[in-house]
């Protein structure tokens, strides 16, 4: 199995080597075939690229996968999906996914994500279990592992209503890559939302029961505005007012949160019981490791 990956990049110099880093150190029978495209940045950020390329050309990387291919570019884009759209057409893999410049990919990420997608071939794209962390990579919040339903991730409720799909823990087959036409260049905030509403057109989305990844909070971030990323979904939404009242009101029925404040799991029931009569959900777990967390269906 070979992953396609690719880290858009812009000024970034004091986390991208750990981003590098965290792809490079995955451990496994598969190979990468890694790209990192720089919109244009200032040489701190630039040195960093050059120096890893100069170790990889001299073969002085420590590669632990079966075989590790490395390129760059930079060059001004459009924006991060143009850059990541551009990335994707210099790579190839069987499983695309991309890292950004100050996330991160945990210890055994890819070993668990390619034996799951070997192990069950019907299993289209998938998404992992993650932390947050801060600009010290310390870990601030464990993530908790949901179940997604294809339908309400096709009407583009999970995100803007429901709790979000994390882009660094989530991985895809090139066919429905393909198949769903690729992101969207023109986005600067919710590409990877649209993708997700296009994935569900033709897959379910299936829960790993594996911590893979860690998205990083920080000042500045292009996810922190969350009105901009509202309103690019909204071009997307297939929902009603009232299926998203209903729906935000069985997310926060439901929510860990309120449950742990009321000291029972009653309401955590009665979400799951209105939610029974749908489809769609998906749930593996990663042979011989323990379950991480308790799965909370929306």
């Amino acid at each position: 199995m070979k992953f396609a990956i690719v880290t858009p990049t812009f000024n970034a110099p004091q986390f991208i080597q750990e981003t590098i880093d965290s792809i490079l150190m995955q451990e496994g029978d598969f190979e990468i075939d890694y790209i990192i495209v720089d919109g244009g940045s200032t040489e701190e950020n630039l040195k960093v690229i050059k120096d890893f390329d100069k170790k990889y050309k001299k073969k002085q990387l420590n590669i632990k996968c079966k075989k590790f291919k490395f390129n760059w570019i930079s060059e001004r884009d459009n924006g991060m999906y143009d850059a990541i759209a551009k990335g994707f057409k210099k790579v190839n893999g069987d499983i695309m996914c991309w890292l950004n410049d100050d996330d991160i990919f945990l210890e055994g990420a890819l070993k668990a994500v390619s034996e799951t997608f070997e192990k069950y071939p019907e299993i289209e794209w998938l998404t992992g279990n993650n932390n947050n962390i801060n600009e010290k990579t310390e870990v601030i919040q464990k993530g908790t592992l949901h179940l997604f339903n294809q339908k309400l991730i096709a009407k583009g409720l999970y995100g803007p209503v429901l709790h979000y799909i994390h882009q660094e823990s989530t991985f895809w087959r090139k066919e429905l890559y393909e198949k769903a036409g690729g992101l969207n260049r023109g986005l600067k905030l919710a590409g990877d939302f649209q993708l997700w509403v296009k994935f569900a057109q033709y897959a379910k989305l299936t829960s790993l029961d594996y911590r893979v990844a860690c998205f990083r909070v920080r000042a500045n971030q292009k996810s922190s505005n969350y009105k901009g990323y509202l309103n690019e979904c909204a071009m997307f939404r297939k929902y009603s007012v009232l299926e998203e009242g209903y729906y935000w009101f069985l997310h926060h029925l439901g929510s860990k949160k309120l449950s742990q404040t009321i000291h029972t799991r009653l309401l955590e029931y009665l979400s799951l019981i209105l939610l029974s009569h749908f489809k769609g959900y998906s749930l593996v777990k990663y042979d011989n490791i323990p379950v991480l967390s308790k799965t909370y269906f929306i």
